[in-house]
């Protein structure tokens, strides 16, 4: 079932939600109550699987004005939602007006984003499977991001033109294989390149690093919204105002304040002081520092 409905002429087609299960089912009183709420304000809600997310949310809520109340309105909607599935289930949402092309074009990609990454990674571990095989390779790793623009290291004794002739020809076979539809982008270095060898070796790390940042940030968010202390709380991809999460309060009252920053020290001990948290503190009528923190992931475009 799609649980994206459409009250004007955007086209736009939501993500699959299986209503079978609580995460279907809350979203389908999330949605509902938009509707109910919002009225004709509320133009559609594209949702994710609970796990997948763009721009660090498993929901588009896409709204013809991103007035202040209306926001308020959709955070109040979610959290009774989350609240009435005792916080198991947790509804990101992203808040886009309807001109926001791009945005509402991420949310509508990420399907076919994810079934293009596993083509990927299952193409990249062919290409490895046959350099091994030709005795071409020492090693091959695979990181998760591109380091120095390439998507997999081939190691090797010697870079002898002979060798670096016959893995790219492995590479151009794998890729005709899978018809093009993706890219292996091989770096090639020698056993004794130690700095390049790090650098890929260093790449999974550094998305453990970041995942370990997300755990603690969400940790982070779960207790203020136990204590009390937030309305809402955003954790952008990227730094915004050199902060990583946003805490939204009703008040900065000072004890409120001591109280949220308290938490904040309690969860990075815990990690051993290994993560920061830097979070900014705003008040629910801080609409541009709010929206700065919504927008974040546009910020490089």
């Amino acid at each position: 079932m799609k649980i994206a409905a459409m009250r004007n002429s955007l086209g736009i087609v939501g993500a699959r939600v299986y209503i079978n299960d609580e995460w279907g089912i809350a979203l389908s009183k999330f949605y509902s109550r938009l509707s109910e709420s919002l009225g004709r304000g509320f133009v559609a809600l594209i949702a994710l699987d609970e796990e997948e997310e763009v721009y660090e949310s498993n929901v588009l809520v896409i709204v013809r004005s991103k007035d202040p109340e209306v926001v308020r309105e959709i955070l109040r909607i979610k959290r009774d939602v989350e609240r009435e599935y005792g916080d198991k289930i947790v509804i990101s949402p992203f808040i886009a007006r309807e001109d926001e092309v791009s945005i509402i074009s991420a949310f509508q990609r990420a399907p076919q984003d994810r079934e293009d990454r596993e083509l990927l990674r299952e193409a990249l571990n062919k290409f490895s499977a046959r350099l091994r095989e030709a005795g071409y390779a020492i090693e091959v790793l695979i990181p998760e991001e591109e380091v120095y623009e390439s998507n997999v290291l081939v190691i090797v004794r010697s870079k002898d033109p002979e060798v670096v002739r016959e893995i790219l020809r492995i590479k151009r076979d794998v890729e005709r294989e899978y018809g093009d539809k993706i890219v292996i982008s091989p770096f090639i270095a020698r056993e004794d390149e130690v700095s390049i060898i790090s650098a890929f070796q260093r790449a999974p790390q550094d998305r453990e690093d970041r995942e370990l940042l997300r755990e603690a940030l969400n940790k982070f968010s779960a207790r203020l919204r136990e204590a009390g202390y937030a309305i809402e709380v955003l954790i952008p991809e990227e730094e915004v105002y050199e902060s990583n999460v946003l805490v939204i309060v009703r008040s900065k009252d000072p004890e409120v304040v001591r109280e949220i920053l308290r938490i904040k020290r309690d969860v990075e001990r815990e990690y051993g002081d290994k993560i920061v948290i830097s979070p900014f503190i705003a008040r629910e009528d801080e609409v541009s520092i709010i929206s700065a923190f919504q927008r974040a992931p546009q910020a490089g475009n």
